[in-house]
C-alpha cells in the first residue's frame, strides 16, 4: 500500500484524508487513554504494595517460606499472587473492581473527616458568636488580625497538601483499621456485579 494514501485508506476508503484538526483530536484521544491506562496500573501496584505492606496476614505461610533467598522482584510476585487468592481474586475484572473500591472507599473516608472537621468548625464559630463576652475579648483588632493570619496560614498549608496531593494522587492512604470493611465491601460489590451478569445473561 502506498504509504500517501495509507491516511485516506483508514478512512473507510472514502478518499477524504483527516484534517490537521482531526489529526489533533485523535492523538490526544490517544494520549487521554495512555494516561488512564498508565494510572490504572500505577494504581494497582499501590492496591498490592499496600496490602502486601499493611496486611500481611493476607500471605499465607508458603508463600512466606517461598520468598526466602530470591531477589526483590521475583518475592513481589509471590506475595501478589498470595494476595490474590487468599482475597479471591480471579481475573482482571476483580483486580479492577478491587482497586475502584479501594480508592472509593479511600475517598468516602477523607470527605467524611474533611465535613466532620468543617462541622466541628462552624459548631465552634457559633458558640464564640453567641457567648461572645466584650471584656473577655479586650482587643478584637488583635484577635482580628490574629485570625486573619491563621486563615492565611491554614489557606498556605491547605495549598501545600493539595500540591503534595497533585504529586502523589495515586498514592493509597487508606486507613489500615478501615482495610477490612473496606476488603468486606470489595467482596459484596463483586457478589452483586455477578448477580447481576447472571440475570442479565437470563433476559438474552
Amino acid at each position: 500500500m502506498n504509504q500517501n494514501t495509507s491516511i485516506m485508506d483508514s478512512q473507510g476508503g472514502n478518499g477524504q484524508a483527516q484534517s490537521k484538526s482531526e489529526l489533533v483530536d485523535d492523538q490526544s484521544v490517544a494520549t487521554k487513554n495512555e494516561n488512564t491506562t498508565r494510572e490504572k496500573y500505577e494504581r494497582m501496584k499501590q492496591v498490592f504494595r499496600f496490602l502486601i505492606d499493611k496486611a500481611p496476614f493476607l500471605i499465607d505461610d508458603k508463600a512466606t517460606e517461598r520468598c526466602v533467598g530470591v531477589d526483590g522482584k521475583e518475592q513481589l510476585k509471590i506475595k501478589i499472587d498470595s494476595v490474590r487468592k487468599t482475597i479471591g481474586i480471579e481475573d482482571m475484572a476483580d483486580v479492577e473492581l478491587l482497586v475502584d473500591v479501594l480508592y472509593k472507599f479511600q475517598d468516602d473516608h477523607e470527605k467524611r473527616l474533611e465535613k466532620e472537621r468543617k462541622d466541628m468548625e462552624e459548631e465552634e464559630n457559633l458558640e464564640n458568636a453567641e457567648g461572645g463576652n466584650p471584656e473577655a475579648n479586650p482587643n478584637p483588632l488583635g484577635n482580628q488580625k490574629t485570625s486573619n493570619e491563621a486563615t492565611l496560614n491554614g489557606a498556605a498549608e491547605g495549598q501545600a497538601s493539595r500540591e503534595e496531593e497533585e504529586i502523589d494522587e495515586n498514592l493509597l492512604r487508606l486507613d489500615t483499621e478501615l482495610l477490612t470493611a473496606a476488603l468486606k465491601e470489595f467482596h459484596q460489590a463483586r457478589e452483586d456485579r455477578d448477580v447481576n451478569k447472571v440475570e442479565m445473561n437470563a433476559k438474552k
